[in-house]
Formats: structure tokens, sequence, C-alpha cells
């Protein structure tokens, strides 16, 4: 039983009614929606039927019934009016937005298609929901919303929480997004490295003289003397000009917002990130810095953030989407029908297919012909065996027959078709094939699901977790073992993805899986690599396993500190670290070790898997042997590779506790 709207689409001299899907009837006028719509034009230029003569009527009106729900056709009718009879709805809610948008399009509504892209501009719904914008400005193929709202999401991290458009986006576009993200990252790291710009910048150290803050102080003789009123850092890497370093909080402050920037790389997060530096400055207590820094330092953040959007300005036109539609999908078991080419003359396959008493012809898509025999396709796979159990024309019959055998069109090529039957001969005849490459097992997968045929799937799952496959492709094996729905096979490669960096390059099979599946495993691999960061934030571990310096001697090299020990190589390697974090027992380790653990860590920063410990090990043996002093280098090998083993123990201990938080 349909209702009727509410005003203005309940007026009583409307001239026709829509009626929504779920029941509700809008009374309108054919005017207001012809003059906004083609698509209505051409249907009331239509013939209509007279008044009474069809069922579609009510209160002698004609009724239209639309696809489109009450609240979806209320927000476009009122784009449709006259703003003296209704105001244009607010499009606040990304929710309905894209509904809308599918509305518009149907009926040809350009003026709302306009103010969807509008909304999805709006910098107060960009700043709050990047991601929601960017996948339904992505799924509707709006490109110059699609690319304002990328860029907004450099506010967020890289890794970004789950959110419900995601299913509007493909694992391609979110992988491009994420790419770009990690680009601009990059992009703003040199701004750290040389800080060249802020010399041409301020031009000299008088310029910004608020960054060397000095208080002036008269003593009972009347002598002016001038002194740092705050705690100065004079790292090479911060000191501008020679004369002075720069106060010490200016430098924290750069610190942190580039660690921030790795992460969140937005010259709007450098302006946000700001505050913070000034209200620690205003809590330290120095009226000097306090009384400057507001004005200083909102004066340096545009300034930085400024150069942070320069640095990412020109990777958003390089930003790697495809715009002449959504990408097919290689869907297993949706296998297009093959149309062969009249230019196509059939061959015969191998030895193996050309048997003389073969009772069946397969044809492949490229024309090569099969002699195989149906029992054997019969008793492998129940699709065979249906097949064959239909009446079958007689011999000479059809045209579809050679050499007085039936001919069936395949419509996979001979490639794949050579693989899968070899699979139904027995071992005296033909051994089961390897795959070569994981486009073959996709292939395979692909008609094994097509054919019914399960021991071929089985197969199938131990290809995808070869070691020959999980090492050189492990983002590969897990796209088609997840599409697959392969649990087990699943878990494997995703362990393996841990080898290689957070975002990977584009790779085979990308859109076999969701963009919701490829955000869990990013997840996951990036919570794999903060648990392991507390291991070299807190080094208590290894002064538990090692009981007393005694028990690691070998990180203290005492002849690294005897200038007159014979034999000893005049090298820096062997030097005693003065980074007081890596302290062990209250006593520097040996230099080498810190950059061993320094380069490990970053490593797994990227890469969490203890692959890279080994090989960050086996690197520092050979540097040690090769240079470092001769005590070194006589014990390096057998206490690296144990400490190798004891650090691999814990990176292994710290990532089993992860979750691949995946449905099956």
């Amino acid at each position: 039983m349909s209702t009727c709207a509410s005003s203005p689409f309940d007026h009583p001299k409307a001239d026709v009614i829509l009626r929504s899907s779920d029941g509700i009837d809008f009374h309108v006028f054919k005017l207001f929606l012809t003059l906004a719509s083609p698509f209505f034009q051409t249907m009331f230029e239509l013939p209509q039927p007279a008044v009474g003569t069809t069922d579609d009527t009510k209160d002698g009106l004609p009724v239209i019934s639309v696809q489109e729900d009450s609240k979806t056709l209320d927000t476009f009718l009122r784009f449709c009016y006259p703003s003296t009879l209704a105001e244009d709805p607010s499009l606040d809610s990304l929710t309905d937005i894209l509904v809308i948008l599918g509305a518009a399009r149907k009926y040809s509504l350009d003026l709302i298609e306009r103010k969807v892209c509008q909304a999805l501009a709006n910098p107060k719904v960009l700043e709050v929901e990047p991601l929601r914008c960017f996948a339904i400005a992505r799924n509707a193929r709006l490109k110059h919303e699609t690319m304002t709202a990328a860029r907004y999401t450099l506010r967020l991290p890289l890794i970004p929480v789950w959110f419900a458009e995601i299913k509007l986006i493909t694992s391609s576009d979110l992988l491009a997004l994420l790419t770009y993200h990690k680009k601009c990252s990059i992009a703003v790291e040199p701004l750290l490295a040389n800080l060249d710009w802020v010399k041409s910048h301020y031009g000299s150290e008088s310029g910004w003289s608020w960054l060397f803050p000095t208080q002036t102080v008269t003593d009972h003789y009347g002598r002016v003397t001038s002194s740092e009123c705050c705690a100065r850092n004079s790292a090479a890497g911060f000191k501008l000009w020679t004369s002075a370093a720069p106060a010490a909080w200016w430098v924290t402050y750069m610190k942190e917002t580039f660690e921030m920037l790795k992460d969140r790389p937005s010259g709007d997060n450098v302006r946000a990130e700001v505050e913070k530096t000034i209200q620690k400055v205003r809590s330290a207590g120095c009226h000097i810095c306090s009384s400057r820094v507001k004005e200083n330092m909102e004066e340096f953040s545009n300034l930085l953030a400024l150069k942070v959007e320069e640095a990412t300005a020109p990777l958003l036109s390089k930003y790697d989407l495809r715009w002449a539609g959504i990408s097919p999908r290689f869907l297993l078991i949706d296998v297009q029908p093959h149309t062969e080419s009249p230019s196509i003359t059939s061959a015969c396959a191998s030895s193996l297919f050309d048997h003389p008493k073969a009772d069946i012809i397969l044809r492949s898509s490229d024309g090569i012909d099969f002699r195989v025999f149906k029992l054997l396709l019969t008793l492998a796979s129940p699709f065979f065996e249906a097949m064959f159990e239909l009446p079958q024309p007689a011999v000479g019959t059809s045209d579809d027959t050679k050499d007085g055998l039936p001919v069936i069109q395949m419509q996979e090529d001979s490639k794949t078709l050579d693989i899968f039957l070899r699979f139904f001969y027995p071992s005296t005849l033909s051994e089961d094939p390897s795959f070569e490459s994981l486009e073959d097992v996709i292939a395979v997968l692909t008609v094994a699901r097509k054919y019914s045929l399960g021991l071929l799937e089985r197969k199938v799952c131990k290809a995808l977790v070869d070691p020959k496959f999980l090492l050189a492709e492990p983002f590969s094996c897990f796209a088609i073992a997840r599409y697959a729905r392969f649990e087990h096979e699943t878990m494997i490669a995703a362990r393996y993805t841990l080898r290689e960096p957070l975002i990977p390059a584009r790779f085979l099979g990308i859109d076999l899986t969701t963009a919701s599946d490829l955000l869990a495993l990013l997840t996951y691999h990036q919570k794999c690599s903060i648990a392991v960061e507390p291991l070299l934030a807190n080094l208590d571990w290894v002064q538990s396993h090692y009981v007393d310096p005694h028990g690691c001697r070998w990180l203290f090299c005492e002849k690294s500190a005897k200038s007159h020990q014979r034999n000893r190589r005049d090298t820096d390697d062997c030097k005693r670290s003065t980074e007081v974090e890596f302290e062990l027992w209250n006593t520097p380790p040996v230099a080498w070790w810190v950059t061993y653990m320094k380069k490990t860590f970053k490593t797994l920063r990227d890469r969490p898997t203890v692959d890279n410990v080994r090989v960050e090990a086996e690197e520092t043996i050979q540097n040690v042997i090769n240079t470092g002093c001769k005590d070194c280098a006589a014990r390096v090998k057998f206490n690296m590779t144990k400490f190798r083993d004891l650090l691999t123990l814990k990176v292994t201990e710290a990532t089993a506790l992860i979750k691949l938080e995946l449905e099956f």
C-alpha cells in the first residue's frame, strides 16, 4: 500500500506520480522534471496512454514506479524544484552521496552531479573523511575529486584503519594510493638532510636570532655580558652557521616533525603540530624564548609546510590510476566464451595426447587438438562424467568431428590444457607437470574449479607454498590463495610478504584480492614492524641473556682502548660507541655492534622478518673480519652467530603474537 510523500511532493495540482521502491508516492510536476532532466523530457514526449486506460494510475494521475528509495528520490527531486518551493538538500552524508550520484547519472541530472562533486571537494568534509571521499570519487570516476581527496589522505597514517567505503575501490586503487603516500614521505626526507633552504630564507644568523637566544646580564660593576638562556644542540646536522648551535628545543622539534612526516607527509600536519612545541617552550620557563616562540615558530612552521607541499606536489600528477574505466579483474571460474578465429587451423598436440586409440578430441582455443580417453576424464571429473552421459550425436552426423572422433571446443589455450590434462593420466604415461609460473597456477586453478577437479585444486595448494614462488612472489601467492579461500596457504604467504617492503610494487593477481584483504595484509605487516621496535628501545633482553658483562665481553673490546696494543689495526671500527641508549651495564659496547643493531632495526622497520637479521649479521661479520682489530676479528663469527640466533628468536616471538585478521 503506497503512502504520500511530504511537502512539496503532495501538491494537489501535480500532474504525475513517481512511486519509490519502498512505496512512497511523490506528486510532482512534469514541467520541473522535463526542464531538469533530458531523461524525463524524452519520457514525457513519448505517446502516453489515456487516463483511465491503465492500472498504473492514482487519483487520476499516471504512476511511474522507479527503482530509487524514498530518501534518494526526495533528495534528487528537491534539486529539480525551484528554490521558492524547495531548498536544495545538503549532501553532508557521504553514505548517501554515491546513491544520489547514481540517480543523477541515471536520469541525466548534470546539476546534481556537479553538486556531488562540490560536496566531495568540500574542505570541511575532506579534512574529516578523506579516505571515504577518495573511495566514493574513485568509484564514480571523478578524476579531480579523486586527486584532491588523495592529497588530503596524506594527513592520515600511511596504513589507514578499515573504512566501510573501501569496498568501492579495487586493491589496485588502494595500492596506488599508498604508493603515492609512501613516495611523498620519501620526497620530504631531503629537507631534514640538507637545511640550505633555511639558510636561504633567513639569509644569516642575525635573520633568525630567536633560534640562538641569549640573555643580557649586568654585574654590580655595570659590566654587560650575554649568555645562552636555553640549552643548545651542537649536532653537526643542525648547525646552520658555524658560529653557534641552535636551541635544543628547535632540534627536538625538527626531529619529531620529520619523524611524523615519515607517516603523514602533509604540510597541514606541520602547521598543526607546531603548537605542541610552543607550549613546551613556554612551560620550560625561559622568559626570553617564551616571549618570541609563538610568532617565530608559526612563521617557521609555515615555511616548512610550504617546503613539504612543494616537495610532494609534483607526485600528485604522477599518481598512477587508470581513468578509462575499471580495469578488468582476472576472475577465477568466470571464463569468457571463446570465439575461434577463422584463420586458426587445428594441429595435433604432443605424443601423449595423440594416441591412435583415443576416443575423443579436445580442441584448445588456439587450435591444438588433444586426443584423449573419455574414461580418464569421466573418472576424474564429475563435469565430464555428466557431459558424456548426455545423448551424443552419431558419428558422421555432426560437423564437429575429425578422423571419426567427436571434437569438443574448449575455452582454454593449449598450454593450460596440456598442464591440466597431464594430471588425468597415470604416472606410467606422464609425470605430474610442474608449474613454471604463477600464471600457470592461476590458469590451472581456474579449470580445476570449472571442471570440478578437487585433486587438482590440492595440487595448486602445494604450488602456492612452493618456496620457489613464495620467495619470489609472496604477494601474488597471497592474492591467489586468498581468492581461492585456501586458509593455510594464505597465512603462509602472508608471513613471506614480511620479507618485502611494506608497500609493494604492483604484483601479479593484485585484483584477485579485495582492497579490504590487501589492507588487512598491510596492517598485519605494519603491526609486525611495530612489535619488534621495543627490542631496540630496551636492551634488557640482552642483559638478561648474558647475565653480566663477563658473559658478553666480546661486546667490550678492551684492546680497542689501548693504543699501545701490539698488532692492533688503526681503525675506528672497534672504538666504543658514544650513544648512551646502547650502553649495557652502564658500559658502552663496540661501535660496530651498535652499527649492526641500527642497520638491522632500520631494515626490520620495513621488512620485519628474521631473514633480514641473518643477512645483516653476515655483513657485519665480514666487515669486522676485514677491518676490525685482530681480537674482534678472531671472535666475531662465533659470537655474532650466537647473537644473531638470539635476536632471531626475539623477533620471531614478537611477530608470532600478531594475527592476520581475515575471515575464511
